[in-house]
């Protein structure tokens, strides 16, 4: 799978407007520049997690400027047995039996955790604060926790049609679950 932190954007003027080319459904225009035109698609992208942008090749005769518009460092979202939502920078570490936590989504931190913050279940009582995976705290057993998680999941790769929303990828998809 490719770095969802960053993404290189074409910038043409056209008609004294910058316009960025159109990447997973998303552009910008601006016409006060190429750079803010990259600027303004890099917010629409990558949402929160968005830091800036950095010029890759101008433009020349007949030719577009390239711009890389860069996010957070990508991060992983974990679900233990309890339900438990965490958020860590690298892939969870199986035990020797093959129990440990479940990876299930991707992306940009902040962005993963705008993304869950949105669509997970905020915890109550004792687990006020933090975040859990829909049914699986209440689940009878490992296995229909497991099943509650990949609904869940499922549900939120195609929340809205948008699979991936500001770089954030849940499910199958690369390296999770």
């Amino acid at each position: 799978m490719s770095d969802p932190t960053t993404v290189d954007v074409a910038v043409r003027q056209r008609i004294g407007t910058y316009q960025t080319v159109s990447i997973n459904g998303v552009n910008a225009s601006c016409t006060a520049g190429e750079q803010q035109a990259a600027e303004r698609f890099g917010r629409k992208y990558f949402g929160p997690a968005y830091t800036g942008v950095q010029l890759v090749e101008a433009s020349a005769a007949f030719k577009p400027a390239v711009w890389r518009v860069n996010a957070d460092p990508k991060a992983y979202a974990w679900c233990w047995a309890s339900g438990l939502i965490e958020i860590h920078d690298t892939m969870p570490e199986k035990n020797p039996d093959g129990s440990g936590p479940v990876a299930f989504a991707s992306g940009p931190r902040r962005a993963l955790e705008a993304s869950l913050s949105v669509l997970a279940r905020h915890g109550q009582g004792a687990s006020k604060g933090k975040l859990l995976a829909p049914g699986v705290p209440e689940a009878k057993g490992q296995e229909d926790g497991m099943t509650s998680l990949i609904l869940w999941v499922n549900w939120c790769a195609v929340r809205n049609g948008q699979a991936k929303q500001h770089g954030v990828v849940y499910g199958r998809e690369g390296d999770v679950l």
